[in-house]
């Protein structure tokens, strides 16, 4: 199987969408802990180590389709997002900030591709 998917090089695609599944699945369940905390805000902020680690083993593909996955489930979850518009500004900029640092982990400490199909 392994060899069909890299003679027809779909090995990238599967690593960017194993990244990018993995980052929702960790915004899925940092979302559904922070629910009602006082620290609910800042769980974006943190949640940009995990699209860090996620960029650095999966590659650039993965940290920037799991940022964007994990800034939408972060606004639906958490947040409750009404009309396409945050009410609070808080929200909004810890949003905006982890969208920001997510797509600048992947394209400045990212590799191209996957860590460990790199040898």
């Amino acid at each position: 199987m392994t060899t069909e998917l890299k003679d027809r090089h779909l090995l990238p695609l599967v690593d960017s969408l194993v990244g990018a599944s993995l980052c929702g699945l960790v915004a899925i369940l940092a979302s559904t802990l922070a629910r009602g905390h006082s620290w609910q805000i800042v769980t974006p902020l943190v949640f940009s180590g995990v699209l860090l680690l996620v960029s650095v083993i999966f590659g650039v593909r993965a940290g920037v389709l799991g940022t964007l996955v994990a800034t939408v489930i972060f606004a639906l979850l958490l947040f409750h997002i009404e009309d396409i518009k945050l009410a609070d500004q808080a929200a909004k900029g810890s949003l905006a900030w982890m969208l920001l640092l997510g797509l600048c982990f992947a394209f400045f400490f990212a590799p191209s591709s996957a860590a460990f199909r790199r040898r």
